[in-house]
């Protein structure tokens, strides 16, 4: 939450969801059984062959960009894909799908250099996606360094949002 703004956390405020304020403990359970069911379903489409494509749902409410693709490709090993094909639903399925693997989708001589170097084999344990070494976008490299300091920024900047002076007559809450 500290890399969304105060518009984003207001949206995402389930106290003022319209979907959610007449919910009971009925509902959110019916949900909770609901989540078990598609993870089941998720494994019948991977196994009959249909391809699957990860993708961040923002702005729905704590699908993040960047770091929901982790928490996506972790919720489909939890479903019962292997790791590999966790992530393939983030490599090579889109690019298939959207007609690019000639150029993107998986790392060949004369393919588009975007990769990302990790610390540890995701095949082993999908969550070492998270472990983020360096990340090359067309070619330029930036390390994990420069990516946290990135993210600093960021956070920086949501920061100097929400502190406009009161004088300004702007106010904005967190």
């Amino acid at each position: 939450m500290v890399y969304m703004g105060s518009f984003v956390k207001d949206f995402w405020d389930y106290r003022k969801d319209f979907r959610f304020k007449s919910w009971t403990a009925v509902d959110f359970e019916q949900t909770r059984q609901e989540y078990l069911l598609k993870l089941k379903i998720t494994k019948m489409i991977y196994d009959a062959g249909i391809p699957i494509l990860a993708g961040t749902d923002f702005p729905n409410p704590h699908c993040y960009i960047g770091f929901g693709l982790h928490d996506e490709m972790e919720l489909l090993v939890k479903a019962g894909l292997s790791p590999a094909a966790a992530l393939q639903t983030a490599t090579i399925n889109p690019a298939k799908y959207f007609d690019i693997a000639s150029a993107d989708g998986s790392v060949t001589i004369n393919k588009n250099a975007n990769l990302i170097l990790l610390t540890k084999n995701p095949l082993q344990d999908i969550n070492n996606t998270r472990l983020i070494d360096m990340v090359f976008v067309k070619g330029k490299p930036f390390t994990a360094t420069q990516l946290q300091d990135m993210l600093e920024s960021v956070k920086k900047m949501l920061a100097m949002t929400t502190a406009v002076p009161s004088h300004t007559g702007i106010h904005i809450e967190e």
